[in-house]
């Protein structure tokens, strides 16, 4: 009786421990499980451990998944607005995780050039503000913080000319240079961006 419970144990481990993390998995072992002989005391112990073993790595690995999702939602990025997997979701996760990696590489660096740009031109976007840090949105977040940094090189150069063009006719434009530079590009910025939202 006590082996046949031993049995009932092992089958009953495997429904309740992998079979949340991996039916496939979970079947496999509950056929190898189902096949052993009562009797066959050794192989039972083996399964035993092997169960146990396989339980802590999928945990571990679990755990190791939801503290990177953690990580990032503190760093305000989130994919699909998940911070946090259930461990039916953690073999898709890990199958997507490295496309993940890459976006959110990509979009951090993005993100760091929005702050950047929104805060010398005293710059608010509704349409970029709310995809900034989700990470499903990388590549049109990209995009646009891309366009307004085509704006700002274009913005430069036409100052950059306009100072040239009256320094050629003797004026001292370096304080303007210096100080009102900074204004006409915030101002410029938010003329086209204002613009762009009405159309």
């Amino acid at each position: 009786q006590a082996v046949s419970d031993r049995k009932e144990y092992v089958l009953l481990e495997i429904k309740n421990s992998i079979q949340p993390f991996d039916t496939i998995l979970s079947e496999k072992l509950e056929k190898r499980a189902g096949d052993l002989e009562i009797e066959d005391t050794e192989s039972m112990e083996k399964i035993e451990k092997n169960i146990q073993t396989i339980t802590h790595h999928l945990k571990e690995r679990l755990a190791e998944m939801n503290g990177i999702l953690a990580n990032w939602n503190n760093l305000g990025f989130t994919y699909h607005s998940t911070t946090r997997i259930e461990p039916s979701e953690l073999l898709e996760w890990e199958h997507m995780l490295p496309e993940i990696e890459h976006s959110f590489n990509i979009h951090s660096t993005a993100m760091e050039r929005w702050e950047m740009i929104s805060k010398s031109w005293e710059l608010e976007n509704n349409e970029i503000q709310n995809i900034a840090g989700k990470l499903e949105h990388t590549e049109t977040f990209l995009e646009k913080i891309e366009e307004l940094e085509q704006e700002w090189t274009t913005l430069e150069l036409q100052t950059a000319s306009i100072i040239e063009h009256w320094e050629q006719y003797g004026f001292d434009l370096d304080i303007w240079r210096s100080r009102t530079w900074w204004k006409h590009m915030k101002k410029e910025g938010k003329t086209r961006q204002q613009h762009k939202c009405e159309l």
